[in-house]
């Protein structure tokens, strides 16, 4: 899914393939009804050591900034799961198993978000999304057009 990850366009180049930052996207916690609540919402973000937290394993390229946060603002969040697929990850959160992160972007998508509801903000931390292509692909009818929609 394009707003849940860092996501690159490569083609095939005899040169070295430029890469160009397109977006950055806030990244915002979501869950349950029955475990976010006003007093949650209030509490954010020390509520994460308490509510179960689902994150995205450590081959992602959001865990590393999130680690990082979490050591900054002195939390020891409380993970009940790590996953690799942000859709399935979304799909345990909607089943009420535990709290999770996504991009604004991906929390765009209104199918990913039945049923859940926002805790809070991750201040400071944003999902980069980047373009990497060759001379080849730079004037590809595509390529253009993913790239005039991000400079939006």
């Amino acid at each position: 899914m394009l707003a849940l990850r860092t996501v690159t366009y490569c083609t095939e180049n005899e040169e070295t393939p430029t890469c160009e930052r397109l977006i950055d996207s806030p990244v915002e916690w979501y869950g349950p009804a029955r475990l976010v609540g006003k007093t949650e919402r209030d509490r954010f973000p020390q509520c994460l050591n308490d509510l179960p937290v689902l994150l995205p394993t450590g081959h992602s390229a959001l865990r590393p900034t999130l680690d990082h946060w979490f050591e900054a603002q002195g939390l020891r969040p409380r993970i009940v799961g790590e996953f690799e697929d942000s859709a399935l990850l979304a799909v345990f959160a909607a089943r009420g198993l535990g709290v999770f992160p996504v991009s604004r972007l991906g929390a765009d998508d209104i199918g990913l978000m039945r049923g859940l509801r926002v805790l809070g903000s991750s201040d400071g931390v944003k999902e980069e999304i980047h373009a990497i292509r060759s001379r080849r692909g730079h004037h590809h009818p595509l390529v253009l057009q993913v790239i005039a929609a991000a400079s939006r």
